[in-house]
């Protein structure tokens, strides 16, 4: 056996592999969607499958050799690197998001970590009752949050200047990811906007969300407060909420 035989055997099996990480990658493309958005995923799969595309070229150029295909080949790789190496920067830019939680008050947290609901009420006293705790926030509406100077990550659909840390509804991935990068021992997460949530995602998704928040969390030594209005939601979807999230009441402190 020569070595060009051995080469094109080598090429080929490489081909092989590369074509089914190819196609593992494009059968996950809902999620890579959800991660970076639709345009930048789309991006993303045009890169892989100019880079696959190249290296079918590469393997064609030794059963057929054109001068102009040795060229091409390699045109078509560094084509699809390029796009897939911008495409993978703005998805890691998309997630990497830093929020450094705020002590609210002096002392040992008044509340003992958990997993907690609470009916909306104003933000000054619902801060009271995570005093001693470090504190941040993911809301529909960031006014309160930015006022009183409390890290946040604003969920909202439209587009606005990015000054501060927003993320659409939809992306659920990303946010749970965004949220467990910054949370620590004695952080308290507040949700206000579980209703909007629901609004993009439907309810079992944005369940199935809080269910692995708050298991992340625990085992964080952190805690979550759901700010939420029973009158927004179902029947059923209060009871399942109320099986994995204990009501809050004003003035409550940890035993």
């Amino acid at each position: 056996m020569n070595y060009e035989a051995v080469k094109l055997g080598a090429e080929v099996v490489a081909f092989v592999f590369l074509t089914g990480a190819v196609y593992t990658a494009f059968s996950l493309r809902s999620l890579m969607s959800r991660l970076g958005g639709a345009k930048v995923s789309a991006f993303l799969f045009t890169g892989a499958a100019i880079f696959w595309l190249g290296y079918l070229t590469n393997v064609l150029n030794d059963v057929f050799p054109i001068e102009f295909m040795k060229v091409f080949d390699d045109v078509l790789v560094a084509i699809g690197m390029l796009i897939i190496t911008l495409s993978a920067f703005v998805i890691k830019e998309n997630i990497a998001v830093k929020l450094t939680p705020k002590r609210v008050g002096s002392g040992n947290p008044k509340l003992k970590v958990g997993s907690y609901m609470i009916k909306p009420l104003p933000l000054q006293e619902l801060l009271g009752l995570l005093e001693g705790g470090r504190v941040f926030a993911v809301t529909r509406n960031p006014e309160p949050y930015r006022k009183r100077n409390i890290p946040h990550l604003w969920i909202t659909a439209a587009t606005v200047d990015k000054t501060e840390n927003v993320i659409h509804p939809t992306r659920l991935p990303p946010l749970l990811h965004a949220i467990l990068e910054n949370s620590g021992p004695d952080t308290f997460l507040i949700i206000d906007g579980v209703d909007y949530l629901k609004l993009y995602n439907g309810f079992d998704a944005v369940m199935k969300f809080l269910l692995a928040l708050k298991d992340n969390l625990s085992s964080r030594d952190a805690g979550i407060v759901l700010v939420l209005d029973p009158e927004t939601m179902e029947r059923r979807e209060v009871a399942m909420l109320e099986k994995e999230f204990q009501w809050l009441t004003e003035g409550e402190k940890s035993p």
